[in-house]
């Protein structure tokens, strides 16, 4: 099912997908992007908002993957999340972690870590990326806090794994990941 759900999030891509600029007001304000749900698969939009332009570009692809899963699979968040968070990671990028996968709405799977508990939660793309401990979630985290300039949780998830032991920080900082990044390959104020 995984696999075929990505073939036609990919379809959606390939066939009658329009992104379209909206002013967001009204109950979309805080809205980066959206959709409306349509019975015509000929008429597939996303709607951007001004506020998608200033995420950053590492984000970009993520957003429009979530956005089109709506379209593909339906409204569940949680599993336009699991398909934009895999994607992303598939596709060799520290996938964005805030919303459904952030780190208030799992904090409390990962002092239970279990992947039945990711599970439980539809969180089990978090297996699949094998992050299994609370350190490799901790270390997902900090490298997507970094990549995204998240400074204030990149300093609080760092902290929770080294305190003050700077050859902790130093290892994690230089620790490369599967695609062969380091968070120090990251031009970011907020690393030290």
């Amino acid at each position: 099912m995984l696999y075929s759900n990505f073939v036609k999030i990919r379809d959606y891509f390939n066939h009658s997908l329009s992104i379209k600029n909206r002013r967001c007001t009204g109950r979309f304000a805080s809205y980066v992007a959206y959709v409306l749900p349509s019975n015509n698969s000929r008429n597939l939009k996303v709607y951007i908002c001004k506020r998608f332009k200033s995420l950053p570009k590492e984000s970009l692809a993520q957003t429009l993957i979530h956005e089109v899963t709506h379209l593909a699979i339906g409204p569940d968040e949680y599993v336009a999340t699991r398909y934009a968070t895999l994607a992303t990671y598939i596709g060799g990028r520290t996938p964005t972690l805030n919303g459904y996968n952030s780190r208030q709405v799992v904090f409390d799977v990962i002092e239970e870590l279990s992947d039945k508990n990711f599970i439980d939660r539809s969180m089990d793309y978090f297996v699949l990326m094998n992050i299994r401990t609370k350190s490799k979630f901790r270390e997902l985290l900090l490298r997507s806090y970094a990549v995204y300039g998240n400074c204030t949780n990149f300093k609080i998830v760092l902290t929770q794994l080294c305190a003050q032991d700077k050859s902790c920080k130093d290892s994690i900082l230089s620790k490369e990941d599967e695609f062969g990044v380091s968070i120090s390959d990251v031009n970011l104020d907020c690393r030290s």
